[in-house]
């Protein structure tokens, strides 16, 4: 038997905002986005694009390589724009390509755990919150086209807890997080990770590696 005094999260770079159809700003919803510096495009989900209306205003044919695969997947994605509200600063349009999932909803996230145990954090404007026992779902992943739109590069850390990385959206944490209050002990250490996948099998733990 395992008897394990801590877990120890890692946070994922997630945030929540207001987006609307550039068209229609009267349709509007909130979403939880992820920066994902890995990918080379940013994606939106389809259950966000019938929500706002949006129509393709193109497509592209994209490469997807999932994690574990052996071969590709060749697929087209539509093309659309959405406004995305920021805090202090004018609202922006996006393109994104717009894909079924993006991934599972993500679980073990003590974003306002980790705030309480890390003095570096207080008073920071967070981007997100939550208290590690819900599951986040993501509508949106802002890849490398994207990423430096919205992140403003300045950083808030210490030698211990999260690093928190200033977007305009608000700050974000990123990075190994030990929580108080997160003790287990059974018979079984289960370690959860995610590794992101876009249109994948349900029961497939992928990653993006996208070509044009």
């Amino acid at each position: 038997a395992l008897c394990s005094t801590a877990r120890k999260a890692v946070l994922l770079q997630t945030a929540r905002t207001v987006v609307h159809n550039p068209l229609k700003p009267e349709l509007a919803i909130e979403v939880r986005l992820l920066f994902d510096s890995g990918s080379q495009r940013s994606y939106l989900t389809e259950r966000a694009m019938t929500l706002l209306q949006l129509r393709p205003k193109g497509e592209q044919t994209l490469s997807i390589a999932t994690f574990g695969a052996i071969k590709e997947q060749t697929k087209v994605c539509p093309i659309v724009s959405i406004g995305i509200c920021l805090k202090g600063y004018s609202t922006v349009s996006l393109s994104l390509h717009v894909v079924p999932t993006i991934c599972e909803p993500l679980s073990y996230q003590p974003i306002t755990a980790s705030v309480e145990a890390n003095n570096h954090l207080m008073g920071l404007d967070l981007a997100d919150s939550d208290d590690g026992s819900s599951r986040l779902p993501v509508d949106i992943l802002i890849g490398c086209d994207h990423y430096w739109d919205l992140v403003t590069g300045s950083i808030s850390r210490s030698e211990n807890g999260p690093t928190a990385i200033h977007t305009k959206l608000g700050w974000v944490l990123s990075g190994p997080a030990l929580s108080a209050g997160s003790m287990l002990c059974s018979s079984t250490h289960i370690t959860t990770t995610h590794l992101l996948q876009v249109d994948g099998q349900p029961t497939e733990f992928t990653q993006l590696a996208e070509q044009l």
